[in-house]
């Protein structure tokens, strides 16, 4: 029989977490997976780690490809699983007990619903919650608010094609969230699942500088011009507004969508 869920997991230069993130999918309370540990040609000894647990557990098996970012490492594992529904999880970061089970219960649960995903906290270098905001679509346009381990269905990342393989340098589950979601479906939190996302000295995400932020947002907003249209007056407007919020940086912080909104969102008039 095939899986229900099939985990996704992205490896590079992460053999020392592996074990911490698949001892916690062994731990799950939800038993029906499988585990595609994905190499992103790393040139630590990720294999090694990675064939101990194969041998030890037949629902996890392991690919070793050449080095082409996350994306394709992603959807190259997504491509080999044998389940409708799919959760990415990086090889560093971990989920509770019951994180598949509560993510799978609500993900089919309704109709309209794309993506659930947990509650989550840092932990390693940094520790305690991490606080994002509420889902709304108009919110995912400004700042992710879905972090990277949301389960989904693999016929629709089938019908958006996957995650931009362009997008080496981060950010790329932020234009996954708007891509699958572009066209409408809700996003669900599951707050009695946690993910924990580990938290380093340096990681890719501790590298992206302010510059290469600005680039990767830029990215973002140029591939989905029409959409951001539809809710902004403009881009680049967007990107002003952003830096006038240290100007304003009180209000925002207590009211930080209206602030966004009451500068850049149109009006919406019946015609």
């Amino acid at each position: 029989m095939l899986p229900q869920v099939s985990v996704i997991m992205p490896a590079y230069n992460q053999a020392t977490w592996l074990p911490e993130a698949l001892d916690a999918l062994l731990a799950q309370t939800f038993e029906d997976w499988e585990c595609l540990i994905i190499s992103d040609g790393s040139p630590d000894n990720v294999a090694s780690v990675a064939n101990l647990y194969t041998q030890k557990d037949k629902r996890i098996t392991f690919f070793d490809t050449t080095n082409a970012g996350v994306s394709a490492a992603r959807n190259f594992g997504i491509s080999k699983a044998r389940a409708a529904y799919i959760l990415p999880l990086d090889a560093d970061d971990k989920i509770s007990a019951g994180y598949i089970a509560a993510c799978f219960t609500k993900l089919g649960s309704a109709a309209g619903i794309k993506v659930v995903y947990g509650a989550a906290e840092k932990f390693g270098a940094v520790n305690g919650p991490w606080i994002l905001p509420e889902y709304s679509f108009d919110e995912l346009l400004l700042s992710n608010c879905i972090h990277p381990c949301g389960m989904f269905k693999k016929a629709d990342w089938e019908s958006i094609g996957g995650y931009d393989e362009q997008m080496l340098d981060g950010i790329e589950d932020w234009e996954f969230w708007i891509n699958l979601l572009k066209d409408g479906g809700k996003a669900v939190r599951a707050n009695d699942a946690v993910f924990y996302w580990r938290r380093k000295e340096e990681s890719r995400t501790t590298k992206i500088t302010t510059e290469k932020s600005v680039r990767l947002q830029r990215y973002i907003y140029n591939k989905h011009a029409t959409l951001y249209e539809r809710f902004f007056t403009d881009p680049i407007a967007l990107y002003n507004g952003y830096r006038s919020v240290h100007k304003n940086w009180k209000w925002a912080q207590q009211n930080p969508f209206r602030f966004f909104v009451s500068r850049f969102r149109k009006k919406i008039t019946s015609t």
